[in-house]
């Protein structure tokens, strides 16, 4: 049996009016720069359908693969890391951590919604500086750093929006496993209760 990738698209709206970008994405508006239009910063491929350890792709606007995004895990934590595709071998454009936290229950202060209590994720952003060494570098909304040429990293968003993706993935995994065994539970329970009663 076959497994569906999961594709989710991301698009920047260049209005703020909700209703005009809800209508859909017109080429001839990102072409001419209109206001209104839905600019495509990429889709995301197989991210709701890895497991825990397993690889992902991201394509551009055109549909060309461009990244490549790692999953894996280590002792207590979660990590995403995202590469980008070409001839070179790439460095890591950024790293995604999540550690593994207890229970809310033992926290001291519970969150207000128990279905959003598995804690948030540390991310890391990297580039080179002038002498081709890998270091941390701060990533802007617009896309553009005044300091250093317009590469091919992507937008900030991708990463914050797949990583929601991800942790969503991750709670309703998590829901799934307890009502199966809240369902195993309860018959066991029925059952125990069958016996006593014949005994």
């Amino acid at each position: 049996m076959k497994m569906h990738k999961i594709r989710y698209m991301f698009f920047l709206n260049s209005d703020d009016d909700f209703v005009h970008a809800s209508k859909g994405f017109y080429k001839e508006s990102l072409l001419n720069g209109s206001a209104g239009a839905r600019i495509p910063l990429g889709t995301i491929e197989g991210l709701g359908s890895c497991p825990e350890e397993g690889s992902c792709f991201v394509y551009d606007g055109r549909g060309t693969r461009t990244h490549v995004i790692m999953n894996h895990r280590t002792l207590m934590v979660k990590h995403m890391h995202w590469y980008g595709v070409g001839d070179r071998v790439s460095i890591g454009e950024c790293r995604c951590s999540r550690a593994r936290l207890p229970p809310s229950k033992f926290w001291l202060f519970e969150p207000r919604c128990d279905m959003h209590d598995i804690g948030g994720w540390y991310v890391e952003t990297f580039g080179r500086d002038k002498k081709g060494r890998t270091v941390p570098s701060r990533r802007f909304w617009d896309g553009f750093d005044g300091n250093e040429q317009y590469d091919k990293r992507l937008h900030p968003a991708m990463y914050l929006l797949a990583l929601a993706y991800r942790t969503l993935d991750i709670e309703d995994s998590k829901r799934k496993k307890r009502t199966v065994r809240n369902l195993v539970e309860s018959q066991l329970c029925r059952i125990l209760h069958w016996c006593k009663k014949l005994v």
